[in-house]
């Protein structure tokens, strides 16, 4: 689309999608959390240390273990919850600047707004 309008006379600005901000739960959600956590913790360890797992007796042995805070999950946990919240953000901002980086690509003319 963007190859196809990028000089119509009546294309003023390039539109980024604006249904941001619906958080996701799903499996492949769930496994790039994971992967969000040990890139930010670098080991269960520290993880277990910084969300004081240890003090509710609910110490993580494994990355498996960590469930998003869905319904069916953990919703106790306060640093669970506001992780997957900064995992969510980061995610979200990930895939609007990945849209926005099509048209800009070939196309940086035009201005941006989402």
């Amino acid at each position: 689309m963007a190859e196809r309008y990028k000089d119509h006379p009546a294309l003023l600005v390039w539109h980024v999608s604006n249904e941001y901000g619906n958080y996701c739960y799903c499996d492949q959600c769930a496994a790039a959390f994971r992967k969000w956590l040990q890139s930010r913790y670098g080991s269960l360890d520290e993880l277990n240390d910084r969300w004081s797992m240890r003090f509710w007796g609910h110490t993580y042995t494994d990355w498996s273990q960590v469930e998003t805070p869905t319904k069916n999950g953990e919703r106790s946990m306060q640093a669970l919850l506001i992780d997957y919240d900064r995992f969510q953000s980061e995610s979200i901002l990930d895939c609007y600047r990945a849209e926005a980086a099509v048209s800009a690509r070939d196309h940086a003319k035009r201005p941006h707004h989402n």
